[in-house]
């Protein structure tokens, strides 16, 4: 009975022996699982931070993406402060005129900035045609020119007279024997005349002459000196150098529109001279006869009877 209750005891240990290992065994594998759960909870927590940082990433982009975008605008200030201007074409703010300045700008093309800007400086005045009253044949007038902008009176000049507007009775040629007479002239508007002066006849005719010019008065005496505009058939055109130079008792000298010239102090001294009638015109007497630069020194005050005006000294 002993030796049966021993193998009972030696059986019964070595049952609970192998379950003792298969519980071991058993153990052991519920032991790597967690490892793997807890490895592939790992890995889901690598996949899911790795997901969520995949998924954080557009976040970061788009911090990312923000700051460059605000840089650019930053940026785009900054330009505007430092743009390269390129000047467009000039813009007039204010037009200059005569009586005050303007001013104009250029403006950048790109960012609009006035760039620059200066001054127009003041305008020159327009003039207006001649103003006020006509002269006449018996007064002077005041004319005047303003300008056509601002009405300013610019020049201020006083016109002569005018012209007569004259009529002419003709006279008549000397002959070596018979006297002439020179034309009549007489104004349509007053009481102007260039009376007939009578011409000796050419036989008569005591001056000196050498060839058309005549260069002295020979035996001559008298206040009414008639120069022909021929002596001896030959057309006088000058008055030679000191011709009548001296002769105080010369009041009134005519002279033919044929003369030319006067010679230097030809009238020098003839200080009684008060007329001088000339057988043209103003236009003919200022333009047409040359005169030498003393021709009339000391011969006091007198006047110039030209066919359609009186000049003065």
């Amino acid at each position: 009975m002993k030796h049966t209750k021993w193998k009972y005891i030696v059986k019964t240990l070595i049952v609970v022996s192998v379950l003792a290992a298969l519980l071991v065994s058993m153990n052991g594998c519920k032991k790597k699982k967690p490892d793997t759960t807890e490895s592939s909870s790992t890995a889901e927590t690598t996949t899911e931070t790795t997901g969520n940082t995949e998924n954080t990433k557009p976040s970061v982009n788009a911090t990312e993406d923000t700051t460059p975008s605000q840089t650019t605008a930053e940026t785009t200030e900054t330009t505007v402060a430092l743009c390269e201007h390129v000047l467009g074409n000039w813009i007039v703010d204010e037009t200059a005129n005569c009586t005050k300045e303007g001013s104009r700008h250029k403006a950048c093309t790109l960012c609009g900035e006035k760039v620059v800007t200066e001054v127009i400086p003041m305008t020159a005045h327009t003039a207006s045609n001649w103003l006020g009253d006509a002269a006449t044949c018996t007064k002077e007038s005041t004319q005047y020119q303003q300008c056509t902008q601002c009405d300013k009176k610019l020049v201020t000049i006083v016109v002569d007279k005018a012209d007569h507007r004259t009529g002419v009775t003709p006279g008549r040629a000397a002959t070596t024997t018979a006297t002439g007479l020179t034309d009549y002239y007489w104004c349509k508007d007053c009481d102007f005349e260039q009376k007939h002066y009578t011409i000796p006849a050419e036989g008569t005719v005591p001056y000196e002459v050498r060839g058309s010019t005549i260069t002295g008065l020979g035996n001559w005496t008298g206040s009414e000196l008639i120069i022909p505009e021929k002596i001896n058939g030959q057309t006088v055109t000058a008055i030679g150098k000191d011709a009548f130079a001296g002769k105080s008792s010369i009041k009134t000298v005519y002279i033919p529109k044929t003369v030319t010239e006067i010679g230097d102090k030809a009238f020098s001294g003839c200080s009684g001279l008060t007329k001088i009638v000339y057988g043209g015109s103003v236009r003919d007497w200022t333009t047409s006869v040359a005169k030498a630069t003393q021709w009339n020194n000391n011969t006091g005050n007198y006047q110039i009877h030209c066919n359609n005006r009186i000049l003065s000294k």
